[in-house]
């Protein structure tokens, strides 16, 4: 499980069709993931990508070969994202590795509670924004958790996305993966004719830190296992805002 707030975010860039000793290699590295004892790591198609050899790839086309890109996302502390990075450097092809540092604002304990800083808010969309111009902070928040979780009879990424709409927000995303474990380190993964089981999902949403954090509090109420990760980016452009200072 994570042990601080302070985390290292690892991501990993591969083709679905890459393989080591007979096995996917997303397969590989999510598993030796879960034996390494991380929180947890999810399995999210692109869309489209190309890498080494130039060789654009593209889900629509690909899909049924197992050839689309995928993205694996992994965060624990720092000391155990380093030990995963030596488990699995070996066997990437043609596959990029990157870990950023984040900050954990929530995390569900092995034993479901609710953990992280802050909590007991009861009023977070009042508060005043300043002009949504690029230059200036800004953070990404990333909310993990299964596609079977629901939140007032609804499914838990479409009632996020609906929160942060009427939180009054710039945008938020939901992404679906298709292999992943969480806090009860059970592996899920989607399967042949659309048949799934509790597969990974994410929303994404890029803020002022003031919004940011009124997010993280909002989020204490609806999620019942999962993570929640705010880290620091810069934004370049914004809608037709144009490319930002120094971009």
């Amino acid at each position: 499980m994570i042990t601080a707030s302070e985390a290292l975010w690892l991501r990993a860039y591969i083709g679905g069709d890459e393989r080591s000793h007979g096995a996917p290699v997303y397969r590989t590295i999510v598993e030796t993931a879960r034996r390494l004892g991380l929180a947890g790591a999810s399995v999210f198609p692109a869309a489209m990508s190309y890498g080494a050899h130039r060789r654009v790839r593209d889900i629509e086309n690909e899909y049924a070969s197992y050839a689309v890109p995928v993205i694996i996302d992994a965060i624990d502390s720092p000391e155990r994202i380093e030990d995963l990075l030596a488990a699995v450097k070996g066997i990437l092809g043609e596959g990029l590795l990157t870990a950023s540092p984040a900050r954990v604002a929530r995390w569900t304990t092995a034993d479901g509670a609710w953990d992280g800083p802050g909590g007991g808010v009861t009023e977070v969309f009042d508060a005043e924004e300043p002009a949504m111009t690029s230059d200036g902070p800004w953070r990404r928040v990333t909310v993990y958790f299964g596609s079977a979780d629901v939140w007032e009879g609804r499914g838990l990424g479409t009632a996020i996305v609906e929160k942060c709409r009427a939180m009054g927000l710039a945008g938020a995303t939901l992404s679906r993966g298709v292999m992943g474990f969480g806090h009860r380190s059970v592996i899920h993964r989607a399967h042949f004719l659309g048949l799934s089981d509790d597969l990974p999902e994410k929303v994404e949403v890029v803020e002022r830190p003031q919004a940011c954090e009124r997010l993280v509090q909002a989020l204490e109420g609806m999620i019942g296992g999962g993570l929640v990760v705010v880290e620091e980016v810069r934004v370049v452009s914004r809608g037709h805002e144009g490319p930002a200072a120094g971009g």
